[in-house]
């Protein structure tokens, strides 16, 4: 790449853009996209891997802020904070370089152990 083609990159990328409809999503914001996913959906993954009962759930999100979908994948953080609770486990929020998700630990004293939340506790050693 010459430098003229260099410094004229960013002309060329905003002309691109330049007569955008406003009210269009732009190309990387597509909602049918499988990063997009509502606390709703995650809690009931979590609640299944736990063997709960997701109708038991109390949480601070209201239904209709547990139903919003958001952009789960890496990036900012999108997702409302929440607490949940059914009669067996605590749920929250869980990020990694903004990949949201949620995590969860038994609500009451047992020998269940809990891996590290966020950052790459998923590939620490159940061996330490």
């Amino acid at each position: 790449m010459s430098l003229q083609e260099f410094m004229l990159a960013p002309l060329k990328i905003e002309s691109e853009y330049q007569n955008w409809d406003i009210n269009k999503p732009m190309p990387e914001d597509d909602r049918s996209n499988s990063n997009y996913m509502s606390w709703e959906e995650l809690l009931k993954r979590e609640c299944l891997l736990n063997d709960d009962d997701y109708s038991k759930i109390i949480c601070t999100l209201s239904k209709n802020k547990r139903a919003k979908k958001f952009n789960t994948g890496f990036g900012l953080i999108e997702g409302e904070r929440f607490s949940a609770w059914t009669d067996d486990y605590v749920y929250f929020p869980e990020v990694y370089d903004g990949l949201e998700s949620v995590a969860s630990v038994p609500r009451n004293p047992c020998d269940k152990v809990t891996r590290h939340v966020g950052g790459g506790g998923a590939n620490c050693s159940d061996e330490i």
